[in-house]
């Protein structure tokens, strides 16, 4: 790794989600704590969405270009969708031939696609990222273009090619990293007498969790405290209801934390506090909840692309770590006789931790910045630029 550069650019893509823009930060920040003499100089090309004005405030030039995505079902929205794909084409080679990065880094999606594809067509070199344990399409096209591919789950290696691959984890925040090794601790106070759930619902919230914690909160809330992000265009609706299921037992509303969001600093606070983490299953989430030590159970996004969460959370539960609870499963009895079980459990509880903590990869945002410094000093581009 060559890390005395004088310059360095780069252009990140991804797909707006969370699950694409947390990572995409975690590695800004960290590449800028290694190139500490260096002018950077970093560029966001892709759709808009979720965390384009976080990267604005971290400096990052944004230019948003459409997404269209390939239908694998006929929707009305099919015409557009297939106009969208080649004006994407268009924008992302004109905007690559006028930066001309050292190196191009793609979270996946069909929003990183069209970049990926300008830069292949500028001999520029090309790192993806699949968090997932099984890839999506994007990304599965696009690992024949790029120069390395990085892994967050050893299961999908199968579907690209070897001589390309590392597994690395998936990148967590600095400072939720740097603040968790302070706290890591895979013993739990069994002292509490009240213990406290910890509820995340992605970025974006999730409305079968907030239904499930809605219908089982009188009961949830005789034993522990809540701690719950409900998503930002959730959070008036769920306060109003957690009031009128609240109302007749108006003593339970204290132990009741009901957030839209919670920033990398009330994260990190909540997951000290909590004993038990309520997730979705996409991959940020359980790396996060892994490197926390943390018991889970996951109640994966049905439907998602690929059925990820599900592969996800099957790979997660087999380790011993989480409960998976689905479909016909997911339901408010169900859901409040586990939670009381693994409350009930300590020596549960501590085998989970552990498990949790053996799947964590702490150093996978530091690794992948370095595959990303380490390209940029691979082959000239287009135009002989080194």
């Amino acid at each position: 790794m060559n890390a005395n550069l004088k310059n360095f650019r780069l252009v990140v893509s991804g797909g707006g989600t969370g699950g694409h823009m947390f990572p995409i930060i975690a590695l800004i920040s960290e590449l800028k704590s290694i190139l500490t003499d260096t002018d950077i100089d970093i560029y966001f090309l892709g759709p808009n969405g979720f965390g384009v004005d976080a990267l604005k405030h971290l400096g990052i030039k944004v230019i948003i270009i459409p997404a269209g995505k390939i239908p694998r079902y006929f929707t009305p929205k099919i015409l557009w969708e297939m106009i969208k794909i080649p004006v994407s084409i268009v924008l992302a080679i004109w905007h690559m031939w006028k930066i001309m990065p050292d190196v191009v880094f793609s979270k996946g999606g069909f929003g990183g696609f069209s970049p990926v594809l300008a830069a292949w067509l500028f001999k520029i070199p090309i790192l993806i990222h699949e968090s997932d344990a099984v890839p999506g399409l994007a990304n599965k096209i696009s690992s024949h273009l790029a120069s390395k591919i990085v892994l967050s789950f050893p299961s999908s290696k199968i579907f690209f090619p070897q001589s390309k691959t590392v597994l690395t984890g998936n990148p967590i925040r600095k400072e939720i990293v740097s603040e968790f090794s302070k706290f890591l601790d895979t013993s739990h106070d069994n002292s509490k007498i009240r213990k406290t759930l910890l509820v995340l619902g992605g970025s974006q919230g999730a409305q079968e969790i907030n239904a499930l914690i809605m219908e089982t909160l009188t009961q949830l809330l005789g034993f522990a405290d809540i701690i719950h992000q409900c998503g930002d265009k959730n959070f008036k609706d769920m306060s109003l209801e957690s009031q009128t299921v609240l109302e007749k037992n108006p003593e339970l509303a204290k132990f009741y934390h009901l957030r839209p969001f919670l920033s990398a600093e009330e994260l990190v606070e909540a997951y000290k506090s909590s004993d038990v983490i309520i997730s979705r299953a996409g991959a940020g989430s359980i790396f996060e909840i892994a490197l926390a030590g943390k018991p889970s159970i996951l109640i994966p996004l049905q439907g998602s692309a690929g059925d990820h969460q599900l592969k996800n959370a099957e790979i997660y539960t087999k380790i011993g770590a989480s409960i998976m609870l689905l479909g016909d499963n997911a339901t408010p009895h169900i859901f409040l006789e586990k939670t009381k079980e693994l409350f009930a459990n300590p020596l549960m509880l501590s085998q989970m931790a552990q498990a949790a903590k053996s799947f964590a990869k702490p150093e996978a945002t530091t690794i992948i910045a370095k595959i990303i410094i380490d390209l940029s000093n691979q082959e000239e581009n287009f135009y002989g630029n080194r």
